[in-house]
């Protein structure tokens, strides 16, 4: 069953415990005006009255399944970008020259390579999931106090499908490979579902 499916069932099960609700009280004020029907009217209304707690506590699981669903659906498209190579420095120009691996399981959208977090991140091409790409920047700066083996950060910024952002650090020495720390943020989750709890 998709997203969308479950969700129209929430909100059609909720719009029902509603209704349902509305009945048990029309049904308790018929009982109140007649009362020579007055107990099996009352027994109608506490039947009718249950029934809408139970319609209720479907709707709020049907959104819970909903929500699991989405996120399990989520996670099996999440990107993971991984920066092979090293960063070099030239002539007051720092130059990052290796793969950009997608080791994920999804799309990454908008990646951006950042070295040493100086200027501007470089934008690249959407890279698909378990695919590689040859990639060469750089940025130049006027530190005139970088050394050979100087501490280097590279990071890469990226979206998942959903929008959500991750970022990969990588921490290193220039000159060498960028092999030295790795940290990674995956895209988070975005609860989808939440906009259907009014509902609920």
């Amino acid at each position: 069953m998709t997203i969308i499916l479950q969700t129209v069932i929430a909100v059609a099960t909720s719009a029902l415990a509603v209704y349902t609700a509305l009945m048990w009280k029309a049904t308790a004020t018929v009982a109140e005006q007649s009362s020579a029907q007055a107990t099996q009217t009352q027994k109608l209304a506490n039947e009718t009255h249950a029934l809408a707690d139970q319609t209720q506590v479907l709707a709020r699981e049907t959104l819970a399944a909903a929500a699991l669903s989405d996120r399990h659906h989520q996670e099996s498209l999440t990107p993971l970008l991984v920066f092979d190579g090293n960063v070099t420095f030239d002539r007051n120009r720092y130059i990052a020259k290796g793969k950009l691996r997608n080791v994920g399981t999804g799309i990454a959208l908008e990646p951006r390579i950042w070295i040493g977090e100086l200027g501007q991140p470089s934008l690249t091409a959407p890279l698909a999931a378990r695919a590689a790409r040859s990639i060469e920047c750089s940025v130049s700066t006027t530190d005139s106090k970088i050394r050979p083996n100087q501490l280097i950060k590279l990071v890469l910024l990226y979206k998942s499908i959903f929008k959500s952002e991750g970022k990969t650090e990588h921490h290193g020495k220039c000159d060498l490979p960028l092999s030295f720390n790795t940290v990674v943020f995956s895209p988070p989750i975005v609860d989808r579902t939440s906009t259907f709890e009014a509902f609920g």
